[in-house]
């Protein structure tokens, strides 16, 4: 019985040891010299932040509500309320989509949803809320655009669906 306890205890303390080594070994080697970077004149941030430019919730000053919300008919596609110079920040959005060549459906949820809403609320001259996420209205919104610009009309935000709403918005 004593030297069944004593293999355990051994056998603990062997796996603790494995396992702060590795940890310890984890740390020392993946420590970056900051030395390193003295020299470097260039952005090294990661390229994903909490807000980037283009994904804001916020609209721009100009924009105004054209329709209520609530309004269940179907909105025409009307003129926005800005250029396409003021919409530079989102057509950048919208190309970083169709070229990433990022897939929306229902259920997709994040900034990127946000971009699309905000293209959405522009198109149909609304000012709906953008909560980033992908639900039945967004889907019914981009079916209704997709409709409407030729495109197959399936709900699912893709690459030919961002192309189009750039062209949308440049002719704007």
């Amino acid at each position: 019985m004593f030297f069944e306890t004593l293999k355990a205890n051994l056998l603990i303390i062997i796996f603790f040891g494995i396992v702060l080594g590795l940890g310890y070994w984890g740390v020392v080697s993946l420590q970056v010299d900051p030395s390193e970077f003295d020299g470097v004149t260039s952005d090294i941030r990661p390229i994903i932040e909490n807000e980037p430019t283009g994904y804001s919730n916020e609209k721009p000053a100009s924009d105004s509500p054209v329709a209520a919300p609530s309004s269940p008919a179907p909105q025409t596609p009307s003129a926005p309320a800005s250029s396409s110079g003021e919409n530079s920040s989102l057509i950048t959005a919208l190309q970083k989509l169709a070229d990433d060549n990022v897939l929306m459906k229902k259920g997709s949820r994040g900034t990127r949803v946000g971009t699309v809403q905000e293209f959405l609320n522009i198109y149909n001259g609304t000012d709906s809320k953008i909560d980033n996420d992908f639900g039945a209205t967004t889907e019914n919104q981009i079916k209704a655009f997709q409709k409407s610009e030729g495109l197959t009309a399936d709900g699912q935000a893709g690459p030919g669906t961002y192309k189009k709403m750039i062209e949308w918005l440049k002719k704007q």
